[in-house]
């Protein structure tokens, strides 16, 4: 499947909503309300994937390189979607950082994956109390 990934505009918003709903569907993850996430979505930096048919991830990230919010559409994963986003914001940036849950192996294994290391533990980092590996990603 050939997925193009291009820089967000404000139409892409709700078909980004929707991708991070069906993965917090599926995996219990990515739990922002609509409030929190479109300020996110609006504020920085964020870029869309998409096939001929519709957006099927985005990729959330700050000017200092910390990638807040990231998903791919559950039907879609596995298909080097999520590296071709992480790849698209790393060629502004040198460091990457992120916080993923500690009970989140899917993310974790992508993240080691593609080359980030926990750097430590961000404990009670959710609303929920839930903790986080800090991952970090350093261009060698």
């Amino acid at each position: 499947m050939e997925v193009k990934i291009r820089k967000a505009n404000s139409k892409d918003l709700i078909p980004a909503w929707r991708v991070k709903e069906k993965c917090r569907r599926k995996k219990g993850m990515l739990r922002q309300d609509f409030l929190t996430f479109s300020a996110d979505f609006s504020a920085n930096k964020s870029f869309i994937a998409e096939n001929t048919e519709k957006v099927v991830g985005f990729i959330i990230c700050r000017n200092n390189g910390y990638i807040s919010i990231f998903g791919v559409h559950p039907d879609y994963t596995r298909e080097g979607i999520g590296t071709a986003l992480v790849n698209r914001v790393k060629s502004n940036h040198k460091n990457l950082w992120c916080h993923v849950r500690i009970t989140n192996d899917g993310a974790l294994e992508f993240y080691e994956n593609y080359g980030f290391d926990k750097r430590n533990i961000a404990r009670n980092y959710y609303v929920n109390g839930d903790d986080a590996y800090v991952m970090v990603y350093s261009e060698k």
